[in-house]
């Protein structure tokens, strides 16, 4: 679904951002222990055209495996395993094998509660790093209660913590995939997001499996953008050192709006209207959206 092709992005149409591209190349060269990089600006700035030219560099520059993931195409699924779903998905047309939550998320879609807990015996005995222990799961996929009582019936229950065991099977698969290649996940309009997906992306993912590696022995990076973030997250975490932020996109320089004009196809404007155009965007006074919209009116007129 969020997959996006070589002709969703046009590099040469992409103008400036420089000194924010190479602050992901900084933190995707591991220099530190920094993984995530948080993008914050007001709407119509540029933040998810950015994005889109992370995901080429990744793609054709620096070869990594990168998932791009506009947060609000989940507005009407709000349930994390569906997001989690398009994620693994993308990787895995990447290269990046996830065969157990696969093979869990093709055996939950049976509904049957029989083939689901053979697969688990199988799992836990092949490798209890991928999902440990007996107790797999709450009440209804507890191996030893299986082997007692027999297959329960499949329930809403029981698809919740099969949709759970595939959610922990993702990321044990992700984070060991991770130990070996880089990993890039990208999520555009974190502000968008439910509150359901925005807490597992801040709490399940961030909170409790990067920040809390305090070694960051793992090669995954994650990308986020939204309106106004920067004091969402600060709000929300104590210290942003662990966060390579960017608190507002920088500046266009007036050669870089003459740029973008060319290449929109709008530099045919009378120059005093160009003229006014370029300085409120430099000024950072009307957005890049706003004035584009208002460049192509004037050009209709």
């Amino acid at each position: 679904m969020s997959d996006l092709t070589a002709a969703e992005f046009d590099p040469t149409g992409f103008v400036d951002r420089e000194d924010e591209a190479r602050r992901f190349e900084n933190l995707l060269g591991l220099a530190t222990h920094r993984r995530i990089l948080a993008v914050s600006d007001d709407s119509g700035w540029g933040k998810s055209t950015f994005l889109k030219k992370l995901r080429h560099q990744c793609d054709y520059d620096y070869l990594v495996p990168v998932a791009l993931v506009p947060l609000e195409e989940f507005d009407d699924r709000p349930d994390e395993f569906e997001l989690v779903s398009d994620v693994a998905g993308q990787l895995t047309r990447a290269d990046v094998p996830f065969p157990t939550f696969n093979e869990l998320n093709r055996l939950r879609s049976f509904h049957d509660s029989g083939i689901f807990v053979k697969s688990l015996r199988g799992i836990v005995n092949a490798s209890n790093a991928t999902i440990s222990g007996g107790q797999v799961a709450g009440t209804i996929f507890n191996i030893e209660h299986y082997d007692s009582v027999g297959a329960p019936p499949w329930t809403d229950e029981a698809d919740r913590q099969a949709k759970q065991l595939c959610l922990n099977a993702f990321l044990a698969e992700l984070f060991e995939a991770a130990r070996d290649q880089k990993i890039v996940i990208i999520f555009d309009n974190v502000e968008l997001a439910t509150v359901q997906l925005r807490h597992w992306l801040l709490k399940t993912l961030v909170t409790d499996r990067i920040l809390a590696e305090l070694g960051a022995k793992h090669k995954l990076i994650i990308v986020m953008a939204g309106e106004k973030l920067h004091p969402r997250l600060a709000s929300m975490f104590k210290d942003l050192e662990r966060f390579e932020v960017i608190p507002a996109l920088g500046s266009l320089r007036p050669s870089d709006v003459d740029r973008l004009f060319e290449v929109k196809g709008l530099n045919t404007l009378p120059s005093d209207q160009l003229t006014w155009l370029r300085e409120r965007i430099v000024k950072r006074e009307v957005s890049l959206a706003k004035a584009l919209a208002i460049a192509g009116i004037l050009q209709v007129g």
